[in-house]
């Protein structure tokens, strides 16, 4: 039985099959006017916003292919589209509907200011040596009035020798000597460095872009987000270990907020710095 209706049904789908790639080979080809896709290339490097995506590319002419193939071609594009938008937004690294992507925010943002230099990019020992060293006063540390531990020779995680006690400015020229507050801390990860400035952004163009906060909790959400930064504080107790090394204990982030500061620019507003605090009065 099952022989006999496969020779029933192989001439049918022989005959389909063939009827099908005999439409599409006669069909008319698309206009040869149409050339070649092409895509913006990058966007000069000092804008004042983070710079939009390559743009889509467009035809001038109206192709001649089967409607059946546009739409199959057309549906295809628009579900990876869709998948790729969505993988960006869980990531946290869209800031607009074109959803451009992180690394290319965060150079243009490199080009504003110092934040992704001295908050985002340092690994753990830049970041340690940011605090400096501890300053002592007859044998004893001196404090701050928030009970800190005052420190000096803070070195700039912008510098490129990692070594750089002054202040480097984005265009690597220096200035005085660089300081470091209580904490040095930093975003983990780069999707979470541009979902937090796009949030800030948003705040400053509706008020003053001097100062702007927001808690962690308003931009990543209700729960504990430690895991998202690194930061670290002098042990006012003990600043340093028997072998002269510095004793930092590490900031917890829980109930913290985020800060930027902005300036006006010709073209927009250019981010200045952003780092991530720890609630006030939980350290020391």
């Amino acid at each position: 039985m099952r022989g006999r209706t496969t020779r029933l049904t192989a001439p049918w789908l022989v005959t389909l099959v063939g009827t099908l790639l005999f439409w599409l080979l006669t069909a008319p080809t698309a206009a040869a006017s149409c050339g070649s896709i092409t895509y913006e290339g990058a966007p000069a490097p000092a804008t004042a916003e983070p710079p939009d995506g390559p743009e889509l590319p467009s035809h001038v002419c109206v192709s001649t292919l089967p409607n059946t193939a546009s739409i199959a071609a057309a549906a295809a594009a628009l579900a990876a589209a869709t998948a790729h938008g969505i993988r960006l937004y869980r990531s946290g690294a869209t800031t607009g509907p074109a959803g451009p992507d992180t690394e290319r925010v965060i150079r243009a943002l490199a080009l504003q200011g110092h934040a992704p230099q001295r908050h985002l990019l340092p690994d753990t020992a830049a970041l340690k040596a940011r605090k400096g060293r501890p300053v002592y006063k007859d044998g004893s540390p001196k404090l701050k009035p928030s009970g800190h531990v005052r420190t000096m020779n803070h070195v700039d995680p912008a510098c490129d020798r990692g070594t750089c006690t002054k202040e480097v400015l984005p265009n690597k020229s220096t200035l005085s000597d660089h300081f470091c507050g209580d904490y040095a801390t930093k975003f983990r990860d780069p999707a979470d460095f541009v979902r937090a400035e796009a949030h800030l952004r948003e705040k400053a163009l509706r008020g003053s872009p001097d100062l702007v906060e927001a808690s962690i909790e308003e931009i990543f959400g209700p729960g504990d987000h430690t895991a998202r930064f690194e930061g670290y504080y002098v042990d006012p107790a003990n600043p340093k270990d028997a072998d002269g090394s510095i004793n930092l204990l590490p900031v917890d982030f829980r109930g913290g907020h985020i800060s930027a500061i902005y300036k006006q620019a010709p073209d927009g507003i250019w981010l200045l710095t952003m780092h991530p605090s720890p609630q006030d009065e939980r350290h020391p």
